[in-house]
């Protein structure tokens, strides 16, 4: 099935020199780190697979926004190319900016006119602010895990101007 609700299978996170989220569903433990690359303006994400018996596969849907970063985005116009090229993605919006992301070794899924509405962040909400805004989501990376397969997925996320400079 899908799990949509990831955070309920939490089991510890640790938070050393980059944070580590671990996940237990079933008989599959998954380890979530995430930090930025020094000098660039990118992130990297590292997902450890520990598999047992299960065939799986692992979808990463990425959410989206483009906006100033003093305001939410309330409406559903993203106006923007998506260039697709072997698990990476280039998302050009207006005045040329750019957003390239990548998964290496995954089939990716392109999505039509799919948003996610109505994302709240409680900080800003206590604060008063402005607190629910909506988020493009411009496909999918799918990624099979093999029974007993132990895997290491790397989800890059780039606003180098070149293409793909991922």
């Amino acid at each position: 099935g899908q799990i949509s609700e990831g955070y309920t299978y939490q089991i510890k996170f640790e938070k050393g020199i980059i944070p580590i989220y671990t996940y237990k569903i079933n008989d599959v433990i998954i380890e979530k780190s995430i930090c930025m690359i020094y000098g660039k303006n990118a992130v990297i994400v590292l997902y450890r697979i520990m598999n047992r018996k299960a065939r799986l596969k692992i979808n990463l849907t990425p959410l989206v926004n483009f906006r100033d970063f003093h305001s939410e985005k309330h409406d559903l116009k993203f106006n923007y190319n998506q260039i697709i090229d072997e698990g990476k993605i280039q998302l050009e919006f207006e005045n040329n900016n750019k957003i390239n992301i990548g998964v290496r070794g995954s089939n990716y899924k392109v999505h039509k006119d799919d948003y996610f509405r109505s994302m709240e962040y409680d900080i800003e909400k206590d604060r008063g602010f402005d607190f629910e805004e909506n988020h493009l989501v411009p496909g999918t990376f799918e990624i099979d895990v093999k029974p007993n397969e132990d895997k290491e997925i790397t989800f890059i996320c780039s606003l180098d101007d070149n293409k793909f400079g991922i």
